[in-house]
């Protein structure tokens, strides 16, 4: 019997890096590892949030054997703020402190150090004299990266807000770009959430050229079930193929939830004293998930579908129509009309009688789409301005309601 605990093989809150389960994207690796054979081409990697992309440029910078650094960015971080953590994490020799400085251009924002030499015995001087005076700036970085040969790894680039961090971060992508030669490694890989590429980065056209975006897509069902699967075998759980696969295809693609509930269905099942799925053990781990994560899409979904305390019947039809393709996808009013149609031909909320066929008005859908985008309903739906697409706007929110049909 295995003496792993749920928690060593299921990791929701943490990168999948050297986990036990991890499954390989193996369309969106060949594009990685063509882009990292290329001299000067930096890379942009972006995404729906909780899909992995962490995960998958971490391990695969470990399996190709790629010295890297990964800084995270908040919302107040500076530039100052990415080169410094650098510097902290390479460990470069020299003791620093931070002093306060004033921007030497607007491009180059710079801090200054009091530094100090740590071994050889070196002055202060000559110490001074090796680093010019200027750490810190894109340059500076730039000679590092170059000289070490590593990958600077910028996650959570949505949330860089300051106004000098993109336009130093691109500036960087085109001095690495510039020096490329045959120091391959020595690139900037830039990770966030977005939907367009060009919202994480400001680049003009000469930097552009250089950036190569890639953009992470949701898992597909064989890959979420590959999770679960991996995961109760080295837990030494038993179950019906059948249920492990209806349970991957309940989470819209995202590696983190397939974790998240494979986590929560094994503590039921080891609680239980078991080592096979259950039922029960399926029904409380998936309860423990929904509390756990999906608080918010309860709340939103109850705001959407009650009025003045009373359920709205066509608007319950409308959300739990469109959860099994708004999990995934985003979806046109056309598209939209037949999963509805199709759903209340499964008779899911009897208003019809078993396999009567079941037409809704295009201009009354449109109406409840309208309807369910407003704050006071929840904001359950939102539509691009660009394509005219419809998408749930909290991705959890067809989650919890694909799930819930286990606990109802």
């Amino acid at each position: 019997m295995s003496k792993l605990e749920p928690e060593d093989v299921f990791t929701p809150a943490a990168p999948a890096v050297g986990s036990i389960v991890y499954t390989r994207r193996r369309g969106p690796e060949q594009q990685f590892e063509d882009t990292l054979k290329e001299q000067g081409t930096q890379v942009l990697v972006y995404g729906d949030s909780a899909i992995g992309k962490t995960s998958f440029v971490l391990t695969e910078l470990r399996h190709k054997k790629i010295g890297h650094v990964r800084v995270q960015c908040s919302s107040k971080m500076t530039w100052e703020h990415i080169s410094n953590e650098l510097l902290r994490e390479l460990k470069e020799g020299i003791e620093h402190r931070e002093v306060t400085s004033k921007a030497i251009s607007p491009e180059l924002s710079v801090n200054l150090y009091v530094a100090k030499a740590k071994l050889g015995g070196e002055s202060s001087k000559q110490i001074e004299k090796i680093i010019g005076g200027n750490i810190g700036t894109v340059q500076h970085i730039t000679d590092i990266l170059c000289k070490k040969e590593i990958s600077l790894v910028i996650d959570d680039f949505e949330k860089a807000k300051v106004s000098n961090t993109k336009v130093c971060v691109a500036n960087l992508a085109k001095n690495l770009s510039d020096r490329a030669g045959r120091r391959k490694s020595a690139r900037v890989i830039v990770v966030g959430i977005s939907d367009n590429a060009d919202d994480l980065i400001d680049a003009d056209l000469s930097i552009a050229s250089r950036l190569q975006a890639l953009k992470i897509p949701r898992m597909n069902n064989e890959e979420m079930e590959e999770i679960l699967n991996v995961g109760f075998a080295k837990l030494g759980i038993r179950g019906e193929g059948a249920v492990i696969s209806s349970l991957a295809g309940s989470f819209g693609g995202f590696p983190k939830y397939a974790h998240g509930i494979g986590l929560e269905v094994s503590r039921a099942v080891f609680a239980a004293g078991e080592r096979e799925l259950t039922k029960d053990s399926v029904q409380r781990g998936i309860g423990a998930f929904l509390r756990r994560y999906c608080r918010s899409a309860n709340a939103r979904y109850n705001k959407a579908t009650i009025i003045r305390c009373k359920p709205k019947p066509e608007y319950i039809l409308v959300v739990k129509g469109l959860s099994e393709i708004g999990a995934i996808n985003e979806f046109t009013l056309n598209e939209a009309k037949l999963a509805v149609e199709h759903y209340v031909r499964k008779d899911s909320l009897r208003l019809t009688k078993s396999g009567e066929m079941f037409e809704i008005e295009k201009e009354m859908l449109r109406t409840i789409l309208k309807r369910l985008s407003k704050p006071e309903r929840g904001s359950m739906f939102t539509r691009s301005k660009i394509t005219g697409k419809y998408r749930y706007s909290d991705p959890l929110s067809p989650i919890f309601i694909n799930v819930g049909e286990y606990v109802a």
